[in-house]
């Protein structure tokens, strides 16, 4: 299957690590110019850059705070002096939180989260809409999670994810008669750096990885395939819908 992506363009929020730089660097493979966005790692957003060039793509690297409206905007206006157009959005950026009881959930617990998590999520897609609405084409992925369906506890993180769900079918909705799919994807776990550093791997990781159903967690690569199909046109019918990939972890809540 050709997914077609050569000439178009993709911002890759979170692009430095983990699911972001699988999917900037994905996306770049199938033939797509892309911005890969950070806010603490530039080392590593340069080095996703660099590895997209030297595979012959086109990319750059663009610090910008999904909280920030202002900051995203500048984020489009430099793809679109770079590009010239705009295509593809992936809100990839996200923050997590430790799981709490109601009782020690704090308000600032809550909006520090859905500043990033959701309100991010907002602000991208606020920034992008004009110039889709007016080239009546775009292909926006919002990577949520399983925990929208699932949470543990009350947790800023899971509310976050929940909101960020929500807002993907309305945005769907709205954006749908400009030619403009809106899908989210929820992942479940997902074995990245960040996982490792915090011990998960070796035995650990063959017991934690027997409990999915399917027999293994998913990887960055795993997530990033997802991306590139849902931002081709041979998704084009997808719209307003959430995409579960969680090797079978939804048939053991």
């Amino acid at each position: 299957m050709d997914l077609e992506l050569s000439g178009k363009v993709a911002i890759v929020t979170g692009g430095s690590r983990g699911i972001g730089a699988a999917a900037a660097c994905s996306l770049a493979q199938e033939g797509a110019a892309v911005v890969v966005n950070y806010l603490a790692h530039a080392e590593a957003a340069a080095q996703v850059v660099s590895a997209i060039r030297q595979n012959g793509g086109r990319a750059i690297s663009f610090k910008a705070d999904v909280a920030s409206l202002a900051e995203v905007e500048e984020m489009v206006k430099a793809a679109l002096a770079e590009f010239g157009q705009l295509d593809i959005l992936v809100n990839n950026a996200g923050m997590s939180t430790h799981t709490r009881t109601i009782e020690e959930t704090t308000a600032a617990d809550i909006e520090k989260v859905m500043s990033v998590n959701c309100v991010g999520v907002v602000n991208c897609v606020k920034a992008v809409a004009p110039h889709m609405k007016s080239r009546r084409y775009g292909k926006i992925i919002n990577i949520v999670s399983y925990r929208a369906y699932a949470p543990q506890l009350p947790s800023p993180y899971g509310i976050s994810k929940g909101a960020a769900l929500i807002f993907s079918i309305e945005a769907a909705i709205e954006l749908a008669p400009f030619n403009i799919n809106v899908v989210s994807i929820s992942p479940g776990n997902v074995i990245t750096d960040m996982m490792r550093e915090k011990g998960l791997e070796g035995a650990k990781l063959k017991a934690f990885e027997a409990q999915i159903p399917i027999g293994r967690a998913a990887r960055p690569e795993d997530i990033a395939n997802l991306v590139c199909f849902l931002a081709s046109d041979c998704a084009r019918h997808i719209t307003g819908t959430d995409i579960l990939i969680t090797g079978g972890e939804m048939f053991r809540w």
